[in-house]
């Protein structure tokens, strides 16, 4: 097995891996149709964390390989490729200027991600990425939460867009919806259907047939909508 600056190569077949910093002592992985999930202490992978890939080669191949043919999954991305991200579900390339001040622009026509950071910033330009497509997530989201609201006439207390460790949206019964700013990089039918997901839980704070029957109403292909976002899991938390 090849440990590549992105990818796996094992058996002559590449496996794209994506690293995230644990901050706790430990190793983690979790294969998707997307490539290998990896947690690590500090994002870094140790002569520990390499020995136990090489063990467990074998094994990450044959549910990669599965994964990637039964959900059809083509799209290979990396985070810590700093000139490329992911913005409504579909490769967008990345400038990164030097300004006075932090600031970002998406262009739709071009798919392009345009940001400029102070030329004292001295941190890595992935969290330059992350905090843009923060921005950008929450002027989207929120634009299209308050149109689900007046569509579904819902009833909503307050609305939050901010990082999730662990999941697309959530909501409560006081009627608060809060959403994750990261639904950014999923195609706009995705983040509506998340969106009309977490409002209808307003009327049912279950996953009961009524329920389905809310969300139906408003997303009558939520089936297959649901079957795809598991494909993106690997995107929640990829940038902080």
């Amino acid at each position: 097995m090849i440990i590549g600056n992105n990818f796996l190569e094992i058996g002559g077949r590449r496996v794209p891996y994506f690293i995230q910093p644990s901050g706790k002592s430990g190793f983690r992985i979790r294969v998707t149709g997307e490539g290998l999930l990896m947690k690590a202490p500090y994002g870094i992978l140790g002569a520990t964390e390499k020995s136990f890939l090489v063990k467990k080669s074998a094994w990450i191949l044959k549910h990669y390989i599965r994964l990637v043919e039964q959900q059809g999954v083509s799209f290979k991305f990396n985070a810590t490729i700093e000139s490329e991200t992911l913005v409504f579900g579909k490769p967008a390339s990345i400038s990164v200027l030097k300004a006075p001040d932090f600031r970002f622009r998406f262009i739709g026509e071009e798919h392009k991600l345009i940001i400029t950071k102070p030329e004292s910033y001295k941190g890595a330009d992935k969290l330059v990425i992350g905090a843009a497509l923060k921005g950008l997530g929450k002027i989207y989201l929120n634009k299209r939460v308050n149109f689900w609201i007046e569509t579904t006439q819902s009833r909503v207390n307050r609305i939050r867009i901010k990082h999730v460790e662990s999941l697309w949206g959530s909501c409560s019964t006081l009627g608060n919806v809060n959403l994750n700013w990261h639904l950014i990089m999923l195609d706009k039918q995705l983040i509506d259907y998340v969106i009309v997901h977490e409002l209808m839980h307003l009327r049912q704070m279950n996953h009961s047939s009524a329920f389905w029957k809310e969300v139906a109403k408003y997303y009558p292909g939520y089936q297959e909508a649901d079957k795809k976002l598991n494909q993106f899991t690997w995107v929640i938390g990829i940038y902080k």
